[in-house]
């Protein structure tokens, strides 16, 4: 859909988004070094999606 600015979901996006249930936001720095976390979303409506980034530490055996 190059080129174009949608503004819903439709049934394909939406079947996609129930099955995944957990996204991945990516950023990269000046120098191209990428950042990937995870972040929880709800679908509220066709328009609307929300989510959470979740800033604890994602490292195996730490204790919270």
């Amino acid at each position: 859909m190059s080129g174009s600015t949608r503004t819903s979901l439709d049934d394909e996006d939406r079947a996609l988004l129930d099955e995944c249930r957990v996204g991945r936001l990516a950023t990269a720095s000046a120098e191209a070094r990428p950042h990937v976390i995870p972040l929880c979303y709800a679908v509220l409506d066709p328009t609307t999606i929300v989510f959470a980034i979740d800033e604890k530490p994602k490292v195996a055996g730490r204790e919270l």
